[in-house]
């Protein structure tokens, strides 16, 4: 079963839309796409047995093809319910399949558009536990990278406003672990009282809900709150598991 290419009626253009639609030609939101899942691929690369330079070849003409031939990238792809991160993992374990096949025959330093920070990457491997699967591995690393994209936005919404100091303040209170953070810091900050700077962090981590929401959002194909849901608390497990 293969994609259609173009859409039947307009809809609003989200990271699925941008990648089964060929009317989707905005270059900066695919390499927005490309930074949030090159890790989780190459990592899936990795754990799958192929060498580091293996799976930096893998990874790369993985995204040279979603951003310069996407009609063939996703060729014979299952939508999987659609979840982008479902069918990104179905189309590059069959490009994994074809890249033994062809016994490396890749052209070495084709198609390169990322830089990969493959020494981060491998270190983030080293974290996960050795008996965890390949698909563990990149479940685990989509989840860390949706947070840190939603991180990363409400970290430039305060600079915006000229409050990075209160995003620096109140971004350790995001730890959903168990422990107890100090408010006193916090207050300092804020110049507010424990109470208020209570209230703060609350109001703080609800916006940071909405933006994880939004980046989920952007990744499934009918993102009604249900779906939403499903995907988010997914995302928690994922994480819960590591």
């Amino acid at each position: 079963m293969s994609f259609p290419l173009e859409p039947s009626a307009p809809f609003p253009l989200t990271r699925w839309s941008l990648v089964i639609s060929s009317c989707g030609q905005d270059e900066a939101a695919l390499e927005e796409l490309c930074r949030l899942y090159w890790q989780p691929l190459y990592s899936f690369c990795r754990r799958s047995g192929l060498n580091i330079e293996d799976a930096e070849d893998v990874t790369q003409r993985f995204f040279y093809d979603l951003l310069r031939n996407r009609a063939e990238l996703l060729e014979g792809a299952s939508p999987d319910g659609g979840r982008l991160r479902s069918l990104f993992l179905r189309v590059i374990q069959r490009r994994i399949a074809d890249h033994r096949r062809q016994a490396g025959a890749l052209t070495r330093g084709g198609g390169k558009l990322l830089s990969l920070d493959t020494e981060a990457a491998e270190a983030g491997l080293q974290a996960v536990a050795p008996t965890a699967t390949a698909e563990q591995v990149f479940d685990r690393q989509w989840a860390l990278s949706v947070l840190q994209l939603a991180l990363a936005r409400m970290e430039k919404d305060f600079a915006a406003t000229g409050r990075a100091h209160h995003f620096a303040a109140l971004s350790p209170f995001l730890d959903l672990g168990s422990q107890e953070r100090s408010y006193e810091t916090l207050r300092q900050v804020l110049q507010v009282d424990e109470v208020s700077a209570r209230q703060v962090v609350h109001r703080f981590r609800n916006r940071f809900r909405r933006h994880l929401r939004s980046e989920i959002a952007e990744t499934i194909a009918d993102a009604d709150e249900d779906a939403i849901d499903r995907e988010l608390n997914d995302l928690c497990a994922i994480l819960r598991e590591g």
